[in-house]
């Protein structure tokens, strides 16, 4: 009984039911329709407002046949370098927000000139930059050219057209020295010289006890500007063995611009104090 009352719904369901439909109506005291060639024309009379009203994230039409425009937004401007290294780069460009639409996101597409595929680099906006917004790209190529444009993204959901290519162009390498050496002036203390390969701000010196997980030390504080080749360090012990590195900067500030590691390790000994009779030594 449950089975064929069950039936009997299901077949009054599938033979009652009709799907939804939205038909276009309009009341007016005059009008025409013409249907020829394919094509099809209507009109009415008292449609006096038919003008679409738009703002930065609202539409109104006031027409029965009226189309609705898509929404239209501003491209950011002034898309440019800000400060390139070797293998990093700013870009930097204006902030794009107003009163009546905010920028939800920027998306910088960037590439080496040549190349088939954008790079993207999207940046979600919250307003804690103005007037001028920037966002770091890295892992770039040294020495190459690269274009770059963005588009934004506001909160109305409108999504700008890209902006015109824009260029910038990556340092070189920073050039590291070569051919560190260390000399043991005294028991002491050593000095360390070596050669240049091309122009850098300044060089670190790093040395340490030759055991394993010796604490680092310095050898210049800062570090040695360029042109100097040669530099001494005190305050060693003597008959220790000792080993150092060197490592070039490029930006005068520090930071990233750098050569891209230390040198090879250098191995010395530095010699024992020479004791005289009556237990004075000599340093």
């Amino acid at each position: 009984m449950k089975k064929i009352l069950l039936t009997t719904i299901c077949l009054a369901f599938a033979t009652f039911s009709f799907s939804q439909q939205l038909s276009r109506y309009v009341v007016s005291s005059g009008g025409n329709y013409s249907n020829a060639g394919g094509y099809s024309n209507s009109s009415t009379i008292g449609e006096s407002m038919v003008t679409t009203l738009t703002s930065a994230s609202n539409v109104l039409t006031q027409g029965f046949q009226q189309s609705f425009p898509p929404l239209t937004c501003d491209i950011p401007t002034n898309l440019q370098l800000q400060t390139a290294f070797d293998v990093q780069a700013w870009v930097q460009w204006d902030e794009m927000s107003s009163v009546s639409d905010s920028v939800d996101f920027y998306k910088v597409l960037y590439r080496a000139v040549g190349d088939t595929t954008w790079l993207i680099k999207q940046k979600t906006y919250d307003g804690n930059q103005t007037p001028i917004v920037k966002v770091r790209l890295q892992f770039l190529s040294a020495a190459t050219q690269y274009e770059m444009k963005i588009r934004a993204g506001y909160n109305s959901g409108c999504i700008s057209d890209f902006s015109a290519i824009s260029y910038f162009n990556t340092l070189s390498e920073c050039p590291n020295i070569t051919n560190l050496s260390a000399t043991s002036l005294k028991p002491n203390r050593v000095n360390f010289n070596w050669d240049t390969m091309g122009v850098y701000s300044f060089l670190r010196i790093k040395l340490r006890v030759d055991t394993l997980n010796a604490s680092w030390m310095n050898a210049g504080g800062f570090g040695v500007f360029y042109p100097l080749t040669s530099k001494s360090k005190n305050g060693l012990t003597p008959g220790q063995s000792y080993r150092a590195q060197a490592r070039t900067w490029c930006d005068p500030n520090g930071g990233s611009y750098r050569a891209t590691g230390w040198t090879s390790p250098i191995l010395w000994t530095q010699p024992n104090a020479i004791r005289l009779e009556g237990g004075t030594s000599i340093q």
